[in-house]
Parts: structure tokens; C-alpha cells; sequence
């Protein structure tokens, strides 16, 4: 009996890893792409950009990032769930329902923006601009969810290059063909094209599904209001993260100057670009089969996904953060930007913080999978309050290198956190499931 239960997980794992071959190489290459592509944009914007519009672009990116959190109320955390639990033909109403209530929320988009505009942290005629990239950007990352849920990771990535690098390249050469000839304006026009054309794609991938019960039935909207209620705490759980995550860039621009944010923004960026090659190879492929076979209580495929996804990211920060470091380290003296290079410390600290939030996120699939919503909610509260407390005490005495290290601790809380509370019911069937 146990060697054919032994046999059987060797034969599941088997499976998982043809999979991730298959898939996840197709994915790796495309996200490959997209970081080559943004690290050439982000390279060029050095040299063609001023220090003042590349702050701006930074702050920008960080003022939709977080918009973006509050508009979606993170609605996915609920929605996604009751996709992959949904049969074939219940899915298609499960998305419009999630339409219809993301359409609702984009009118607090504005009444969101005006802090930011109004203590002068972006200029008022970028407001425009703001609220179509914070819609689009949002609409593309639900497009991004469903598709993972609907176990077509490659399509999202696909999708994910056209958005978030095709344009970034397009400027790229541009600027390598007619130096200076794209501007703040030119960059954010591309940016609300890469997100336009990702949509319009998508659409037409959605459109060969079978709607025909979503027309049949109204909006459930009973079905929406008890989604909200479930994804409050992923809400402030989320918030929490984006505090982590993008809040020294706002803190660097209060305490320090408008230099430190642009340097910090460029080297956030790449350093960001680490865990998205890990969502888009690993994470997309194994978190819904996690999630699923929890729920259909499959525990050996659990088992094996879990581990499988431990292994490979443990494995992909190892490769992947040196190789950045050094390829940007490489390249950066060719732009002749001395503000860059002496903060380039600054990347070093931001890629250790991208493989400690990577890391971390493991104990955190154990625990969305176990549906243990308020202790992940815990977790990313009191690593934001670590953050933010070590980012006012740090930022003054070493400047950006403190907003990194305070980033790196507040990683760590949190995933030691999540990791103690996993450990305390090592059981294979959680105690609390029915």
C-alpha cells in the first residue's frame, strides 16, 4: 500500500514537472523577453530622461500601482476561488458577474487620485493619463488572474509582454534610432497602447467561450456583496503589501530629493522584474493547482505542487538575482548617469528584498489554499508597520540603502510569520476543514 502511494506521488510529481517543462520554458522565454525589453527601456530612459521626469515616471508607476490595489478591493481573492470551484459552464458567468462589479468600481478612481494630485505629488495634467493606466493596468491584471485560473499561462504571459514590454521596447528603439525624441507623454502613451491592445486580445481569446448562460441570467449581485465581504481582508492585506512595497518611494521624496527616487525607482524596477519571472513560470502554473487540489482534497497532488513550487523558487532567486546584479552592473557604466552608478548598492539590497519576498509568499499559498485569510492579513500588516516605522528611521541616516534594507526586513517578518503559523498545524489535513 505504500509503495504504490510512494509510486503514485512519483508519478504525480513526473507529471507536474513534464508540465512545467513544457509550459513553463515557453513561459520563461517570453518573460525573459519582457526583462531584457524593460531592462533596455529602463537603461535608455537613464541616459534620455531627466533626473526630474524619471522621479515622475516612478512616481507615477507607484501611484497607479497602489490605485490600482484600492479600486480592484483585491475582488480577485474571492472571484478566482469561486472560478476554479465553478463548472465549465458557470465560469463565463463568474467573469462577467466580476466585470460588472470591477465597471462599479472604477468611479472611485477619481475621488482616489486627488490626495495625490493635490499635495503635488504628480502634476495636475497627468491626470488624464493616471486614470486611463490605472484602468487599464487593473483590467489587465484580472485578465492576467483568469487566464492562470483557467490554466492558460502561456496565453498570459503572452499578454503580460504585450503590456508590459512590446511598448517599453518600442520606445527603446526609438530612442536608440533619435536619442530624447520620447518624452514623459510619449512613455505613458505607450503605456495606456501596450495596455489597450493586451485587452483587445484578450477579448477576442474570451469571446470563444460559451456565454450563453451569462446572458441568460442578471448580475448576481447578492454574489458580489458577499464577494466584497470575503475580500475585505485580502483588501487591507493588500494595501498592507503596497505600503511595503511602494511607500519609500513617497518617503524617499518627502525626506530625501527627487534624485534618490529616481534612482530608486530604476533599480526597484529591475528588482521587481524577479518575482515576476517567478509568477509567470512557477507561480502561474502550480499556486491554482495548489489551491484546486486542496480543495478537492487531493492531498498527495497538494504535496506535490507545493514542494515542487518550494524547490523552484528557492532555485530561481538563486540563479536569477546574481545574473541581474551583474548584468546591470555591466551595462550601467555605458550610460554615463553618476547619480545611478554610485546608488547602485541600491539594486544589490532591492534584488535580496525581491528574493525574501518571493520566499515568503510560499507559507502564504499554504495559508490562501487553507482559506487562513486573516492570518495573511496579520502577516502583511505588521510587516507594512515594520516597514514603514524602519523606513523613518533608516531613509534619514543612509538614505535609499535604508528604504532597501527596511524593505528586506519587513519581507522577512513576514514570511517568518506565515512560515510559524503553517508549522503549528503540520497535520496534512488542516483541522479547521470540513
Amino acid at each position: 500500500m505504500i509503495a504504490d502511494a510512494s509510486a503514485g506521488a512519483v508519478g504525480v510529481r513526473k507529471e507536474l514537472i513534464a508540465r512545467l517543462i513544457r509550459t513553463g520554458g515557453a513561459n520563461l522565454v517570453l518573460r525573459a523577453a519582457t526583462l531584457v525589453a524593460k531592462l533596455l527601456f529602463l537603461l535608455l530612459a537613464v541616459r534620455n530622461l531627466t533626473v526630474a521626469d524619471m522621479a515622475i515616471y516612478g512616481l507615477m508607476a507607484t501611484t497607479v500601482g497602489i490605485t490600482v490595489t484600492l479600486a480592484g478591493v483585491e475582488f480577485y481573492a474571492f472571484s478566482i476561488r469561486e472560478l476554479l470551484a465553478s463548472t465549465p459552464q458557470e465560469k463565463t458567468v463568474v467573469m462577467r458577474d466580476q466585470l460588472a462589479f470591477h465597471a462599479a468600481a472604477y468611479a472611485l478612481l477619481l475621488p482616489l487620485s486627488v490626495p495625490v494630485f493635490a499635495t503635488g505629488i504628480l502634476p495636475w495634467p497627468l491626470l488624464g493619463w493616471f486614470i486611463a493606466l490605472a484602468i487599464g493596468e487593473h483590467l489587465s491584471q484580472e485578465v492576467a488572474r483568469v487566464l492562470n485560473a483557467l490554466f492558460r499561462p502561456v496565453l498570459g504571459t503572452c499578454l503580460f509582454f504585450i503590456r508590459s514590454a512590446a511598448w517599453a521596447l518600442v520606445i527603446a528603439i526609438l530612442w536608440l534610432w533619435h536619442p530624447r525624441s520620447v518624452g514623459l507623454t510619449g512613455i505613458f502613451a505607450g503605456w495606456a497602447l501596450g495596455n489597450g491592445v493586451s485587452l483587445a486580445l484578450s477579448a477576442t481569446a474570451f469571446a470563444r467561450m460559451d456565454w450563453s448562460i451569462s446572458r441568460q441570467r442578471a448580475v448576481n449581485w447578492r454574489w458580489i456583496r458577499r464577494g466584497i465581504l470575503v475580500a475585505m481582508p485580502f483588501m487591507a492585506s493588500a494595501v498592507s503589501y503596497r505600503i511595503t512595497e511602494l511607500a519609500d518611494r513617497y518617503i524617499l521624496h518627502f525626506l530625501v530629493d527627487d534624485r534618490a527616487v529616481a534612482a530608486y525607482t530604476f533599480y526597484g524596477t529591475i528588482a521587481n522584474a524577479v518575482p515576476a519571472l517567478l509568477g509567470a513560470t512557477l507561480s502561474a502554473i502550480l499556486v491554482p493547482r495548489v489551491i484546486h487540489a486542496w480543495q478537492s482534497g487531493d492531498m498527495r497532488g497538494y504535496r506535490v505542487a507545493m514542494r515542487t513550487l518550494a524547490a523552484g523558487t528557492v532555485g530561481l532567486m538563486l540563479l536569477a538575482v546574481p545574473v541581474v546584479y551583474g548584468v546591470v552592473a555591466l551595462l550601467l557604466p555605458y550610460f554615463g548617469k553618476p547619480e545611478y552608478a554610485q546608488a547602485l548598492p541600491v539594486l544589490a539590497v532591492l534584488l535580496l528584498a525581491a528574493a525574501a519576498a518571493a520566499v515568503a509568499q510560499l507559507p502564504g499559498v499554504v495559508l490562501y489554499a487553507r482559506r487562513k485569510d486573516l492570518v495573511l492579513l496579520f502577516a502583511v500588516v505588521i510587516a507594512a508597520a515594520t516597514n514603514t516605522v524602519l523606513n523613518f528611521l533608516l531613509i534619514p541616516a543612509i538614505g535609499s540603502l535604508g528604504a532597501a534594507w527596511a524593505t528586506v526586513i519587513a519581507y522577512a517578518v513576514m514570511g517568518l510569520f506565515q512560515l510559524y503559523y503553517v508549522m503549528r498545524s503540520r497535520a496534512v489535513v488542516d483541522p479547521d476543514r470540513k
